[in-house]
């Protein structure tokens, strides 16, 4: 009787059967009753899923506060995610940034409706294989608001090719990109135009989400690109036109932004007597000038600013005067 009561004692963390809800995920957590006192969790989204309800590790994070550690199942096999309680909400942050491609989810006391359970778990067995069958052939095209502006083929053992061509960056072919794996991300770095201190440009492939952003720094901030990872690939003839019509609209925002600048600068070089260089005017000038290299030169009642690239490459083409009289 003594052993049987002391069965019956659960252990700690957040006691009970709780529905998760939210951000097209759907789930559960029980932390288990009577002699099995394993916390379990289902959770069920668009693109990942754990393989029904699993065991998961709680750990306490302070009062009132729990993370639960538990496997599930995305394109590329299996990884371990993390969920945060608290309250009546879960987050489970899926990026290696702090607070990139984190889910939100409300979490209310109760079992989840059979119905619900059944096609949540149909819906996400399907799309895991779509997913499976994506990332073993591995071939994506890199999207922005609907438009393709690049590729990215993965092979293997091998590093994986990227190619990038709209007004921002450029690739002329398919280059070859270091990988490093963070948590659910995977960073390429890679050869790009422009670049003004020899840097490579950075992608952060968020596998379970497909989604991607082009990072600043270290923390997400707005101004950052994103995009989002599609299966397919272009024909060589497809690639070649897109590098030629990225050519095309970088050279034209290009000299528009150009002349911009280039008429403020000649009007703020100028003086009663000639024209200050570029050194002498406000250093944001210079630090737009980034890459070229400007010389302001007096003609008649005229401060002319000469610009040309310090290196001819993509988005560093222009060449020639601005504020001619």
């Amino acid at each position: 009787m003594w052993w049987l009561m002391a069965c019956l004692v659960t252990g700690g963390g957040p006691s009970g059967v709780w529905t998760l809800q939210g951000d097209g995920v759907v789930g559960q957590i029980s932390h288990g009753t009577g002699c099995d006192k394993t916390p379990r969790i289902g959770l069920w989204g668009p693109r990942w899923g754990t393989q029904g309800m699993v065991a998961a590790e709680i750990q306490q994070e302070s009062e009132g506060v729990w993370w639960a550690h538990f496997p599930v199942r995305i394109g590329m096999g299996t990884a371990m995610a993390a969920l945060r309680l608290e309250g009546g909400a879960a987050q489970m942050p899926l990026g290696a940034r702090p607070g990139e491609f984190s889910l939100n989810l409300r979490r209310t006391e109760g079992t989840l409706d059979p119905a619900v359970l059944r096609a949540a778990q149909a819906t996400t067995t399907a799309a895991l294989q779509k997913e499976q069958t994506a990332w073993r052939e591995g071939v994506f095209l890199l999207r922005e608001a609907g438009a393709t502006v690049g590729e990215i083929r993965f092979r293997g053992d091998r590093p994986p090719l990227v190619a990038v061509y709209d007004s921002w960056w450029l690739t002329p072919a398919p280059v070859p990109a270091d990988v490093v794996s963070e948590g659910a991300d995977m960073v390429l770095r890679f050869s790009v135009e422009p670049t003004l201190q020899g840097e490579d440009a950075e992608l952060r492939i968020n596998v379970p989400l497909r989604e991607v952003v082009a990072p600043i720094g270290e923390v997400p901030v707005k101004e950052e690109r994103r995009f989002e990872l599609v299966p397919g690939g272009v024909s060589d003839e497809e690639r070649l036109r897109a590098v030629v019509q990225a050519r095309t609209s970088a050279d034209t925002r290009e000299a528009a932004l150009v002349r911009e600048l280039g008429m403020k600068v000649s009007r703020a070089a100028k003086t009663p007597t000639g024209c200050r260089s570029l050194a002498e005017l406000d250093p944001a000038f210079s630090l737009l000038f980034t890459g070229y290299q400007v010389q302001i030169r007096r003609m008649d009642e005229t401060c002319v600013v000469e610009v040309e690239p310090s290196r001819i490459q993509h988005g560093r083409r222009f060449k020639g005067r601005v504020g001619l009289p």
